[in-house]
């Protein structure tokens, strides 16, 4: 997330559009086929695993409040994260920013997300969840507000992009470790799949979202709106998963 963006608008601006797409492909097997041949070897033994004989059923999780809970608060903030992250780089540009340098300034949120995952995975070790997630589900609000007010401002766009990494980071760290706490350890992997499914499908959703109103009317404002409602939901859904 941090050197693709700078190095895809460099492809850009030295072969096209068109052209940038199959480089990228080739870069990425470049990158990925020798790591898969040189280091990903098969274990010399199967390896052997103790699985429970009476595994608790899945359906009363599915069932319950908790879990639809979590589900719209993670699945309603995906839906407002990944158009921001997604659109980063237009909304830059519309406010006359070039494109390399948004690209660079899209690039720090790959550099934050990994910094909100360690500190919040090292933090929920340390504090209460409680105002982890209400700080990892609401850092989106100054994200959106100064994308808004920023005009051209690579200052006020940096802090926008780190802003937005923290969050990114930091809200997986949150709902993955409230799966792990609030079910059944024992059908943690089934849960966790449906789970990050049903987020997969509301984020895939955001970008939709944000481009169909930008196409509406010619700017993101609207989308910021219907995104700080959103946001707000969320972070009431989180917080009634965590209620004392």
């Amino acid at each position: 997330t941090a050197i693709w963006p700078p190095l895809v608008a460099w492809l850009v601006g030295n072969l096209g559009w068109r052209a940038t797409f199959p480089a990228m492909a080739f870069g990425w097997a470049l990158v990925l086929l020798p790591l898969v041949f040189f280091f990903y070897k098969p274990a010399h033994k199967p390896i052997q695993r103790e699985v429970a004989a009476d595994l608790p059923p899945l359906r009363p999780v599915l069932r319950s409040k908790t879990f639809w809970l979590l589900l719209g608060a993670a699945g309603l903030f995906s839906s407002i994260q990944l158009p921001l992250i997604v659109n980063l780089v237009p909304i830059a540009k519309l406010q006359g920013v070039s494109l390399q340098t948004a690209a660079g300034i899209a690039g720090l949120i790959g550099l934050f997300s990994i910094a909100g995952r360690i500190g919040t995975g090292i933090l929920l070790d340390m504090v209460p969840t409680r105002p982890l997630a209400l700080a990892a589900f609401t850092l989106v609000l100054p994200v959106m507000a100064l994308l808004t007010m920023a005009d051209g401002s690579v200052p006020m766009l940096m802090i926008a992009a780190a802003l937005l990494g923290l969050a990114a980071g930091s809200e997986i760290d949150v709902v993955t470790y409230l799966c792990s706490r609030r079910f059944d350890p024992r059908i943690f992997g089934s849960v966790y799949t449906i789970l990050q499914t049903g987020i997969a499908v509301c984020a895939s959703l955001g970008p939709l979202l944000a481009g169909r109103l930008f196409d509406l009317t010619g700017s993101y404002d609207r989308f910021f709106v219907v995104a700080a409602i959103l946001d707000v939901i969320a972070t009431g859904l989180i917080l009634i998963v965590l209620k004392p």
